[in-house]
């Protein structure tokens, strides 16, 4: 608990090696950008989500073996959302688009949405059924934000 309480206070530039940080970083980031994207976000709050994402990890899980790295926190979310954006989301809906899936197509829609995979495998075991809504409300000329999140299991 010492080193993360050490670490999390400390941010830093990493000097991780070349593929973690600028290959498998944006993979993630492009990954966190699709799952939002199939769960019906539009791009800006995919874009946040994929960035919340992130920064929960960095603060979270890899405080308690390392500092935050300021370059994921940026390299994630942003270049992530734009591979997922302008390389996922066409070659999901290409896939989606024919008649006929080859072992390749279904390689690819688990490669861009593994955490979609893991979550509907999770459902199907235990026979549940989930629904992520987020409503935001910010009425005009109160500084007050209404924000309802609701969260259905079935």
């Amino acid at each position: 608990m010492r080193n993360y309480e050490q670490n999390v206070k400390n941010p830093g530039i990493d000097k991780d090696k070349f593929y973690l940080n600028y290959i498998l970083h944006p993979y993630w980031g492009a990954a966190y950008y699709t799952r939002a994207r199939e769960r019906g976000f539009e791009e800006g709050q995919s874009f946040l989500y994929s960035a919340a994402l992130s920064t929960l990890y960095e603060f979270g899980v890899e405080c308690f073996f390392e500092k935050p790295s300021i370059q994921d926190m940026f390299v994630t979310p942003v270049v992530g959302s734009v591979i997922g954006k302008y390389l996922f989301e066409p070659v999901r809906k290409n896939i989606r688009q024919k008649a006929e899936r080859d072992w390749y197509d279904e390689a690819l829609m688990v490669a861009t949405d593994p955490i979609g995979v893991l979550s509907n495998s999770f459902e199907k075991m235990f026979g549940i059924k989930s629904q992520l809504e987020v409503n935001y409300t910010a009425p005009a000329g109160s500084p007050k934000v209404d924000v309802m999140v609701k969260f259905q299991l079935r």
